[in-house]
């Protein structure tokens, strides 16, 4: 009998072998990203894990995640729960409105660096910023500013004291008529910490959330099979994140390498136009109703983004010395012995300012 070929019988196992290896890899190595337009930017989530099936659901989660919160704080959404609330203050009203446990927290948080920022950072500073216009993604252009006697009279229904939070009974009142509430300076740091939690509890162990520049890191880069629980990497590297050179949006001033934290930049370069020759942006002073001009840039780490999307705005008010104390105060030492709270500011004249910590976890750039 004339023998087979060696080739028939090995074909079939290296055929085997190949596809197993395929699966194998294809599930070690799995990484998910999708980006969607919410929040009035583009929020951008990837996951890195085990099981691409299991990571896509999980991202389809936390998108869901943030419409929920999308749905109850956007004012430009007719029947969100702060239009509803702004609605009953533009008709004279002060009653209660009972609002979602969403709400009652972004309130909560933002009175406190409210109150502990001396109004730097203001949710009712609604009124006087719709006096400007400041486009999305605007860069130079259009815009107009507004007359000061309008600025003047809008600025009187500026006062964050005037937000009324009842936990009790999860109901919010306004104790002046005509004021209007904006979250958008801690609703987006706020829907990236729960679409983290949703992602944790789905046992999301290595990943990146970026909401318009409010992100959030979890565990290390590639990283993924639970090594970080027990404080190693399990062979994976921190995250790197640059953060814009505000004159040059091509070029990056420095790069942090971070792991379970949260980084939150604010700039004069995000929206903004130009008038006679001066720069007019979106950071308003809820004292002056003016765009503020005590820096320029300002990066705030932090372990949740709501914390680092409220300081950063309030610090950039402030400005280099005033900003630099804010963000001592809220530090609080970690677990690691590090602070749970970072910033560098970019002030007026260039320079760079930062909390004692910053440049243990910062490569500044040439």
């Amino acid at each position: 009998m004339k023998p087979k070929p060696v080739l028939i019988y090995i074909l079939p196992i290296v055929i085997v072998i190949l596809l197993f290896s395929i699966w194998y890899f294809k599930r070690r190595a799995a990484t998910v990203t999708d980006s969607r337009l919410m929040l009035g930017t583009f929020v951008e989530i990837t996951a890195m894990g085990e099981s691409r099936d299991e990571l896509e659901r999980a991202v389809e989660s936390a998108f869901l995640r943030i419409s929920e919160i999308e749905a109850v704080a956007d004012r430009y959404t007719k029947n969100s729960e702060i239009s509803k609330l702004n609605l009953m203050a533009k008709r004279g009203g002060v009653g209660e409105i009972p609002v979602s446990d969403d709400i009652i927290e972004m309130l909560d948080l933002a009175g406190e660096v409210s109150e502990r920022s001396n109004g730097a950072f203001d949710v009712t500073i609604a009124p006087v910023v719709d006096l400007w216009d400041f486009s999305p993604g605007g860069r130079g252009v259009g815009g107009r500013v507004p007359d000061k006697g309008k600025i003047g009279e809008r600025l009187r229904l500026v006062d964050y004291r005037s937000v009324v939070i009842e936990k009790d009974n999860n109901t919010v009142s306004l104790r002046k008529a005509g004021i209007k509430l904006d979250l958008g300076g801690i609703a987006k740091g706020y829907a990236v910490d729960e679409a983290v939690k949703v992602l944790r509890k789905l046992g999301v162990e290595s990943g990146v959330i970026n909401a318009g520049g409010d992100m959030a890191v979890i565990g290390y880069k590639g990283g993924y099979k639970g090594g970080h629980k027990g404080g190693g990497n399990n062979g994976g590297t921190p995250w790197r994140i640059g953060i814009q050179d505000p004159r040059n949006p091509n070029g990056l001033i420095a790069v942090l390498s971070l792991n379970d934290v949260s980084v939150v930049t604010s700039g004069d370069y995000e929206r903004y136009f130009i008038k006679g020759g001066k720069r007019y942006h979106h950071i308003v002073d809820p004292k002056t109703g003016y765009p503020s001009e005590a820096a320029i840039s300002v990066t705030v780490i932090a372990k949740n983004t709501a914390l680092a999307d409220t300081l950063a705005t309030a610090i950039f008010v402030l400005g280099p010395e005033m900003g630099i104390r804010l963000a001592e105060d809220f530090a609080g030492k970690t677990d690691d012995g590090g602070n749970s709270v970072e910033a560098m500011i970019v002030g007026p004249d260039g320079k760079f300012y930062e909390t004692g910590g910053f440049k243990d976890i910062v490569e500044y750039l040439d």
